[in-house]
């Protein structure tokens, strides 16, 4: 069904249009928030911010009504997505604030949700944590299975994150079982993606690419441009490290490509960063650091923080670079600060063949 909607695309966006242009605008939320899952796997996230935003505005959008409250929920995630942390935590917050008037919980758990997943997304771990077990409650009191799936999905994710590997394969197992019970292919490739992170953390390369191959496979087949970038920058990770270099290569080439094409930052950052271990691998000490200060830049700017393991491999990685730099290694890492993003997926792809 994604396929037979991507080819109608030009007429969902004329239903938007003309429902905005009626002022309609509970019919054309309807249909934007819809098309979540749609507008996320083809790599829609402006796309989707501006109709959202836009219905949002509307004179006829109401005020405390569960309509706009799941507008604003769904606002504040593609905010997010963009990087606009302080934009994403006011829409989200007004949302769960509308759906507590109403006594909606199941609105209350998915803006919890949301709100979780960006503090993730911004490296505050204990947040993410805290709004995501308090909405794992909430589903787990309605019984809403698979939403109790998609919270023990990314509760497992920022448990690892936490630091806390073997916490979060306990919750990523159970979701995995409920994931394969349900047959929900995205929650088995999450679940398996995030597993694969588990055993990263864990220093066990072998499962890692097991883990991220199988769901690279899952997301190639559902086309899911977001799930295809992350994965093959995790992949180029594990590449690296067991010295396959030109493998690594390609799947950091390829998820630089595809976070580009989609506006997915934190991505991106990642990308550039795998990009930079290379170069230090290559013995490319001047681009390995202004690839580092590129991705740094773009990280404190939407403040998209690494993970502390992350960090830890990168500086691994980079060690090398910055033993042959020496005192350079400043100056060198300004230069990559200096760039604009474009820029730096220019410099990025300098040396791709064509």
């Amino acid at each position: 069904w994604q396929r037979r909607l991507e080819a109608e695309h030009d007429n969902v966006r004329g239903a938007l249009q003309h429902w905005l242009g009626r002022e309609e605008a509970e019919r054309g939320l309807r249909l934007a928030i819809a098309l979540q899952q749609y507008w996320y796997l083809h790599g829609y996230l402006a796309e989707a911010h501006s109709w959202v935003r836009d219905l949002l505005a509307l004179p006829t959008a109401g005020n405390q009504t569960r309509g706009r409250a799941t507008g604003l929920v769904h606002l504040g995630h593609w905010a997010g997505m963009r990087g606009e942390k302080a934009a994403s935590e006011a829409v989200t917050q007004e949302g769960i604030a509308i759906f507590r008037t109403l006594g909606d919980e199941g609105g209350i758990a998915a803006g919890l949700h949301r709100l979780g997943f960006f503090a993730w997304e911004y490296g505050e771990y204990d947040e993410a944590r805290r709004c995501i077990a308090e909405s794992l409650a909430i589903r787990r009191r309605l019984g809403d299975a698979a939403q109790i799936m998609s919270s023990l999905c990314w509760l497992g994710r920022v448990t690892n994150y936490a630091g806390q590997p073997a916490a979060a394969r306990l919750y990523l197992e159970e979701c995995l079982a409920l994931a394969m019970q349900m047959g929900s292919q995205r929650m088995i490739a999450l679940a398996t993606e995030f597993l694969g992170e588990v055993a990263g953390n864990e220093e066990d390369d072998a499962e890692a690419a097991m883990r991220f191959a199988a769901a690279l496979a899952l997301y190639e087949a559902s086309g899911d441009k977001a799930g295809i970038g992350t994965v093959n920058t995790y992949l180029g990770r594990v590449a690296l490290q067991r010295g396959d270099i030109e493998e690594a290569r390609q799947h950091f080439r390829t998820g630089l490509r595809v976070a580009n094409e989609i506006g997915y930052r934190k991505r991106l950052c990642d990308a550039l960063e795998g990009l930079a271990a290379l170069a230090a691998t290559d013995g490319r000490a001047e681009r390995a650091y202004r690839l580092l200060g590129a991705a740094a830049a773009l990280r404190e700017a939407s403040r998209e923080l690494a993970a502390p393991h992350e960090r830890a491999w990168l500086a691994r990685r980079l060690a090398p670079a910055r033993a042959a730099l020496g005192e350079r290694a400043v100056t060198v890492e300004a230069e990559g600060r200096a760039m604009t993003p474009e820029d730096a997926v220019a410099y990025a792809r300098e040396d791709e063949v064509a």
